[in-house]
């Protein structure tokens, strides 16, 4: 319990998160850790009274490969997050205007959601989805990326595919297939007319209508090739208009709400 504590403690300080959930996910992880080892505990010390050192030691291979097993996971693990990180910092290398968006996306959508007490896992979902929600963009031409005038027809179609084919390179990596979901319909509109597949109201993932606000406004409030960025507060009462069509209408009120709080 105090190890858990103090742990927890520096956890929710680092990440600037609630200390309360970062220690209640903490906590259920310690009691069931707790059970499978106590509970292992007893039967090699039945197997010790009955049978002697022998029996104790054949537990100890089994164990072995388990610990082994789990360490090339979390070592793939991290390869795959260090690989597409690196994939999502090569998007904003390509587009000079959106370089540390997508930090700043992670920044508002983890406030929002924070607001909304939402869960440490879903929280740890969106901040991730936020980091790669622009993935796709990698397979997207330069020159529609960067272009300083109206998109024609044709390069706004191409544009549309970015959030299917982020959802498509990341479909294959199994703890992040809560993720997928929320980058794949991001771009979705509360009154049906966004992409890719025209979803609305509560057809749409909680996490993505979050992460779509938050998209939205750090779009409004930093500068682009066709446009200086707008004054927050426009920007927060763009928002607060759209919120029913393009927004989902409570999360738009209370995101509204939390950015004013904090002088934008």
């Amino acid at each position: 319990m105090i190890n858990t504590s103090i742990i927890s403690g520096l956890m929710s300080i680092l990440k600037k998160e609630n200390f309360k959930k970062v220690w209640k996910t903490n906590i259920n992880g310690v009691i069931w850790n707790a059970l499978a080892v106590g509970t292992m505990g007893i039967i090699i010390a039945l197997a010790y009274v009955s049978y002697g050192y022998g029996a104790v030691l054949l537990f100890f291979g089994p164990l072995l490969l388990a610990r082994y097993s789990f360490k090339l996971y979390m070592e793939m693990r991290g390869l795959y997050l260090s690989t597409i990180k690196t994939l999502s910092k090569t998007i904003e290398a390509k587009d000079p205007y959106t370089s540390g968006h997508a930090n700043r996306v992670m920044e508002y959508s983890v406030l929002l959601a924070e607001a909304l007490e939402l869960s440490y896992e879903k929280i740890q979902d969106i901040r991730m989805a936020a980091i790669l929600h622009d993935l796709g963009k990698i397979a997207i031409n330069d020159d529609i990326l960067n272009k300083g005038g109206k998109l024609t027809a044709e390069e706004y179609e191409q544009i549309m595919k970015h959030p299917i084919i982020g959802a498509e390179i990341i479909d294959n990596i199994s703890f992040l297939r809560d993720v997928k979901e929320i980058i794949k319909y991001h771009h979705e509109r509360y009154d049906g007319k966004g992409y890719p597949e025209g979803l609305e109201g509560d057809e749409i993932p909680l996490e993505a209508c979050i992460l779509a606000i938050a998209d939205s406004y750090d779009a409004m409030t930093s500068d682009r090739p066709y446009r200086k960025a707008l004054d927050k507060e426009v920007a927060l009462q763009e928002i607060k208009n759209n919120a029913g069509t393009q927004f989902h209408p409570y999360l738009a009120e209370i995101f509204v709400k939390k950015m004013t709080e904090q002088g934008g």
